[in-house]
């Protein structure tokens, strides 16, 4: 989910919302585009709900920029991205909430799957299923943990395998081998 807003603050009455762009590339991976005609130095921050700025940098002499942000490492939240460039400040507002990222692949040619957590943000079930959409397996792993686990099916012979990793919020990632 993004929410993002606008403020501008000038000296003089141009509209510059429309200077500042941000892109959602994945849930909290953003790509910033500013537009300015003219080369310019200007701040860029990045200011957490808090009011902490969390990162900054300075650009000299640039005619605009489209640049990537990733804030996965950061907690979930609010952030500002402030730019300002002589007494022109303008300001986009984010918020996201990070999920779960989950991974499920085959090892090789083998039934072995190799099922990994990162960072879970909420109880997660891991739920597998033979061809016959039985449940074979169920597992829940508590909040806050990486998980990492090799799961060898060469057992299972009703054909093919489905896995889910289901957090609070609905399904993050299925697979069937």
């Amino acid at each position: 989910m993004l929410i993002v807003s606008v403020a501008a603050v000038a000296a003089n009455k141009e509209d510059l919302s429309n200077r500042v762009k941000i892109v959602t590339i994945e849930e909290g991976v953003y790509k910033l585009i500013y537009k300015q005609t003219e080369p310019a130095n200007f701040d860029l921050k990045i200011v957490n709900e808090n009011g902490a700025t969390v990162f900054e940098e300075k650009m000299y002499r640039r005619a605009g920029f489209s640049k990537k942000y990733d804030l996965r490492n950061m907690d979930g939240g609010k952030y500002t991205f402030q730019i300002r460039e002589n007494n022109t400040k303008i300001e986009k507002k984010i918020s996201f909430k990070l999920l779960t990222i989950a991974s499920i692949s085959r090892i090789g040619k083998t039934e072995k799957v190799r099922l990994s957590l990162s960072d879970t943000k909420s109880k997660v079930s891991i739920i597998i299923y033979d061809g016959k959409d039985r449940v074979i397996f169920r597992e829940t792993v508590q909040k806050g943990t990486n998980y990492f686990k090799i799961y060898d099916l060469s057992q299972v012979k009703s054909g093919k395998i489905t896995i889910d990793v289901i957090d609070q919020k609905g399904l993050i990632k299925s697979a069937t081998f």
